[in-house]
């Protein structure tokens, strides 16, 4: 019996015909509103939208292609599956099948003729059981190809592996799991390849489930174009709808860019002043329009709002810094008025610690009037005492009066030794001076204003 089913193998090898050139691999991708688009070639499915190629003008074999995604929500993934499964299956029939079954026979044929040529009996029931569990991998691979002839090759190797346990005397059955069939995918009728008029109306379709107005303009751009040399009635109408969704998307994107500007604007306003309920009253008129246009651009919308929120937080965030501060003024205020006196003093000692950062002075007689000026500021300051805000302030304007004082004496020191290294060390410690009382000069005045945005 294994001779002859050799014999049988090799006929069914070399059986099979040469299979036509294939056509162009349509997919269909099925909408739940009963409708279809065409894919040329698979679709993908990319978190909430399925992207594909959607033929659009050209030739069937060679058409022209514009990249597409619509959401995935809009799918009948049920029907899109099913004529996947079938579209695939017939072109693998088309392509490979007969060429893979005639080599799946010849794998098998040379099983058998092993079986055959084998003394050893374990072996020999080895080689039947990779025979077919082969037989069953090569149906779930090929779309289930020629399943029924599969399942007849099959029921005759189970027959040879049958006759060779009864031989070995082996007992028990033989596990049938290892050659489950495959069968072929329900017959689904492919649809031909969309006409131009179909391509376009389609195309039309797929513009309106479009993720933004960008892919939208691109959609219906592409179908306008497909269209410029058709002169037929229909393909004229349809160009003239596109162009004027187009010039439709284009007056939408101006209303929402006018919108977004004046909001934007009006929120930035708002939240300087730390008008909480003004920015708030932005958020709603901005909803409030994006109702009026239509709900057109979610997107953009989303991106404006989170925007405005960050101003509301702004605005938040200030009124309370404010809030605060009117309550900590009068301490301010107070601190000023109670470092007047120092600050007087430091201020008529600029053209003396001037001159020293300079090295152009001063006289030895003015630096020692200077060094007592410096005792007498640090003096006053040491009995301010800052209020918290402030501490940081007052610690600048101490600093700057010691370097004041160092300043002076390096100087006196650079006067009586004649070193240059010395003078050069006073005129930077002057410089430091400066640069510490024009800080907290600065920051005691922002403190005395009310507190603002960036």
């Amino acid at each position: 019996m294994v001779r002859a089913l050799i014999v049988l193998f090799a006929a069914l090898a070399t059986a099979g015909s040469a299979a036509a050139e294939p056509p162009a691999v349509y997919y269909r991708v099925f909408l739940t509103n009963g409708s279809s688009l065409a894919s040329y070639g698979e679709f993908a499915r990319v978190a909430d939208r399925v992207v594909f190629s959607m033929p659009l003008g050209g030739s069937h074999t060679a058409p022209a292609l514009q990249l597409v995604s619509i959401p995935a929500a809009s799918v009948d993934w049920a029907a899109t599956e099913q004529y996947a499964d079938a579209a695939r299956a017939a072109y693998y029939a088309g392509t490979r099948g007969e060429q893979d079954y005639a080599a799946l026979n010849a794998e098998v044929a040379s099983a058998l003729n092993e079986i055959a040529t084998t003394e050893d009996a374990g072996l020999r029931l080895r080689i039947a059981d990779a025979a077919r569990r082969r037989l069953g991998e090569w149906s779930r691979d090929s779309y289930g190809y020629r399943s029924r002839d599969v399942s007849e090759l099959s029921t005759m190797l189970d027959e040879v592996a049958a006759e060779l346990r009864a031989s070995a005397g082996a007992r028990g059955g033989f596990d049938l799991q290892l050659v489950a069939m495959v069968l072929p995918p329900p017959a689904v009728p492919l649809l031909p390849p969309p006409s131009l008029r179909e391509s376009a109306e389609q195309a039309m379709a797929a513009a309106a489930l479009a993720g933004d107005a960008g892919e939208r303009r691109t959609v219906l751009a592409a179908v306008e174009r497909a269209l410029a040399g058709a002169g037929e009635d229909w393909a004229v109408a349809l160009a003239a709808r596109a162009r004027r969704e187009i010039d439709a998307e284009g007056t939408i994107d101006r209303s929402y860019g006018g919108l977004a500007q004046s909001a934007l604007a009006r929120a930035q306003s708002r939240a300087r002043a730390a008008d909480v309920r003004g920015v708030q009253g932005v958020i709603a008129q901005v909803l409030s329009q994006d109702d009026r246009l239509g709900r057109r651009r979610p997107a953009e919308v989303s991106a404006l709002l989170a925007t405005l929120d960050a101003r509301l937080d702004a605005a938040r965030r200030l009124r309370l810094a404010r809030d605060r501060w009117a309550l900590r003024l009068p301490e301010y205020r107070s601190y000023r008025r109670e470092m007047a006196e120092g600050l007087r003093v430091v201020a008529g000692l600029r053209h003396v610690v001037d001159d020293i950062k300079e090295l152009a002075g001063p006289s030895r007689a003015a630096l020692l009037r200077a060094e007592l000026r410096t005792s007498e500021a640090a003096l006053l300051m040491s009995r301010v005492t800052p209020p918290a805000d402030l501490t940081p302030v007052h610690a600048l304007f101490v600093s700057a009066v010691q370097l004041a004082a160092s300043a002076c004496r390096q100087r006196l020191d650079a006067i009586s030794t004649g070193d240059e290294q010395t003078a050069w060390s006073a005129s930077s410690a002057a410089a430091g001076a400066q640069m510490l009382f024009d800080r907290a000069q600065k920051d005691l005045t922002r403190w005395l204003r009310p507190p603002s945005l960036p």
